[in-house]
């Protein structure tokens, strides 16, 4: 009966080890791929002076900041993807 509490105790550690590493993850995909974007979309949907002017240097930006992440590992996929995107949208 106390092996079987030591391994239900064993495996709620786990399990909350496990939740807390993924909420890490979900931190550096929040800060690192999503926040060009949202910072993007900010700029060009002000409300008040806003041009065309700001389209290309705010892609641009995007652009700059993509390139600048190289340590991910599981977004990696997500980050060319939009990179892709983004250069694809711009040349048609």
């Amino acid at each position: 009966m106390i092996y079987y509490n030591i391994l239900h105790v064993i495996y709620i550690i786990y399990i909350a080890f496990i939740s807390i590493i993924f909420k890490i993850f979900k931190c550096i995909f929040i800060f690192q791929v999503m926040k060009p974007i949202a910072r993007g979309l900010d700029v060009l949907q002000g409300d008040k002076q806003i041009s065309i002017g700001f389209l290309l240097p705010t892609i641009s930006a995007i652009n700059r900041a993509y390139d600048g992440i190289g340590n991910l590992k599981y977004c990696k996929p997500l980050v060319r993807a939009l990179s892709i995107g983004l250069s694809q949208r711009l040349t048609q």
